[in-house]
């Protein structure tokens, strides 16, 4: 619920100033398994298809009063919890994530503000 509703909970504290000045700028943290459904993510994945399909609805009601929204799809970082998550993570997932690299928590952050607010791409 939490990768879900929190996201929403957020944009509402700022969304009503954001319309009022006319402009503004979401960003929004979705990741790599909210692209396609993958074997041990079954309570992962569908939570970040809903935050990237959210980003996308808003995206274009939003446009209108001068917001952009964009998300980012981050993979692997390299945290304490994804350290937890491979002791529990079944051996296809554990193959499919040998080919994805693992990437530190500061260059996901780098690329979020180089690439999703600087650049403003979705």
């Amino acid at each position: 619920r939490v990768n879900y509703l929190g996201v929403v909970y957020s944009i509402q504290g700022v969304l009503d100033g954001m319309i009022r000045a006319k402009r503004g700028r979401i960003v929004l943290v979705s990741s790599m398994a909210g692209q396609t459904g993958m074997v041990g993510y079954g309570a992962y994945s569908p939570t970040k298809f809903a935050v990237r399909g959210l980003a996308e609805s808003l995206a274009m009601e939003l446009c209108p009063h001068g917001i952009g929204v964009s998300v980012c799809n981050p993979p692997n970082v390299d945290t304490p919890m994804y350290e937890q998550e491979m002791k529990m993570k079944p051996l296809p997932a554990k193959l499919c994530d040998e080919g994805a690299g693992l990437f530190s928590a500061e260059q996901i952050a780098t690329d979020i503000v180089n690439k999703g607010i600087k650049k403003y791409s979705f």
